[in-house]
């Protein structure tokens, strides 16, 4: 049997607590109130995740025949595929939808 070795490098981030990046804000905005530098830093995150795209998840729900619509969750921002599961518990990746589709909802 032979073993190999493989060494791995890992660069770890230091990650700023929350009082430290209060205090870092209110050392050059001195005027600024504790809840009003976490609500700005609260905005700066999920701006910083909308541009970068940087979260990544799934979700699932149950469809329903002759429901065409769905209301998907808030902070969703972009689908980047849809699986689906049909009633022999087999999956599939549903194409995207390029052009018209076949009938649409006038109301």
């Amino acid at each position: 049997m032979v073993r190999k070795l493989f060494t791995i490098r890992i660069t770890r981030r230091r990650r700023m607590k929350l009082q430290k990046m209060i205090e870092l804000v209110q050392k050059h905005h001195p005027d600024l109130g504790v809840n009003e530098v976490i609500t700005l830093l609260n905005q700066a995150q999920d701006e910083f995740c909308a541009r970068t795209l940087i979260l990544d998840g799934a979700t699932k729900f149950n469809t329903a025949d002759g429901t065409r619509y769905y209301g998907l969750k808030d902070e969703i921002l972009e689908i980047k595929s849809v699986d689906m599961k049909n009633s022999d518990g087999d999956t599939f990746n549903i194409k995207r939808l390029v052009g018209r589709p076949h009938y649409r909802d006038i109301d």
